[in-house]
C-alpha cells in the first residue's frame, strides 16, 4: 500500500494468461488491463511470438503500443489475425497449437505484472473454450499449454559407436 497522497501509476496484466480459440476462428483478442492506480498516462508495448503456431502461416505477426490515458483504467484489446484454416486431426489429433503475446517496456511509472506472457491455444477441437480468469488458474495450467506433446516425438534409449 502506497503512503498517503502517492502516486498510483497501476499495474498492467493480461485479463486472461491463457486465451483458447477454435483452430477455425480469423482473430484472437487478447485483453490487458489497467488496474491498482490512474494516475498519470501509462503505456505498454506487446508482440505475438511463435510457438508451435507460426507467423504468416498460422498468425500475421502483431506488435503495438496499448496507451491510457491520466484517471483512465479498464481494459485495452489486443488483436491478432489468424489464418482461420483448421488443422487437420490426422497431423495434429487433439493436441493445439499456440503463440505467445508478450507485454514490454511500461511507461508512466506503470508496471507489468507476472506473468508478461499471455498463451493464445488455437484448439484443433474447433470448440470454444471458456477463458479462465489469471487469479483462478494454478500454474501447472499455463505450464501444460506450453509444453504439448508431439505425435512424433521419440526418445534415445541407446547409443553405440566410436562416437
Amino acid at each position: 500500500v502506497a503512503p498517503k497522497g502517492a502516486m498510483q501509476h497501476g499495474l498492467l496484466a493480461f485479463t486472461h494468461t491463457t486465451i483458447h480459440i477454435p483452430a477455425n476462428s480469423t482473430t484472437a483478442t487478447i485483453r490487458v488491463s489497467r488496474t491498482d492506480g490512474k494516475d498519470g498516462p501509462v503505456s505498454v508495448r506487446y508482440y505475438t511470438s511463435d510457438g508451435s503456431a507460426k507467423r504468416g502461416s498460422d498468425y500475421t505477426e502483431t506488435a503495438g503500443t496499448l496507451i491510457w490515458a491520466d484517471e483512465e483504467t479498464g481494459s485495452k484489446a489486443i488483436t491478432v489475425q489468424l489464418s482461420g484454416h483448421p488443422q487437420s486431426p490426422q497431423l495434429y489429433g487433439a493436441w493445439s497449437r499456440f503463440l505467445t503475446v508478450t507485454l514490454t517496456h511500461p511507461t508512466g511509472g506503470a508496471v507489468v505484472a507476472d506473468p508478461e506472457v499471455a498463451v493464445v491455444r488455437l484448439d484443433a477441437d474447433g470448440e470454444f473454450h471458456q477463458d479462465i480468469p489469471k487469479e483462478e488458474k494454478e500454474p501447472a495450467e499455463v505450464e501444460e499449454a506450453v509444453q504439448p506433446s508431439l505425435p512424433w516425438e521419440f526418445a534415445v534409449t541407446e547409443v553405440t559407436g566410436d562416437g
